[in-house]
């Protein structure tokens, strides 16, 4: 059965593969969790690969969406390679 509520996070959480979404306690994430992997067990899909800031022991900070993801911190970041100065503009 498909619930419309998780599946509208779904949808507008999507990209490619990845789905990623903020939600306020433990218990809505694990109430997420389970009824986004019934649903898409339904469509005989596989969601994997979860990563929270919910569990102790994990690693601090992993990859989302090509990005790093500080969970301590709640931030999403990137490294920018610093420009050899033969390509930098000065206007």
């Amino acid at each position: 059965m498909i619930n419309a509520r998780i599946a509208e996070i779904i949808r507008k959480s999507l990209y490619v593969n990845n789905c990623v979404i903020s939600v306020n306690t433990e218990e809505e994430y694990e109430d997420f969790k389970e009824k986004s992997v019934k649903m898409f067990a339904e469509a005989k899909m596989k969601l994997r690969q979860w990563k929270s800031n919910l569990k102790p022991g994990e690693s601090p900070v992993t990859s989302v969406l090509g990005l790093k993801w500080d969970k301590a911190r709640d931030e999403l970041y990137c490294k920018v390679p610093k420009v050899p100065a033969e390509f930098q503009t000065t206007k």
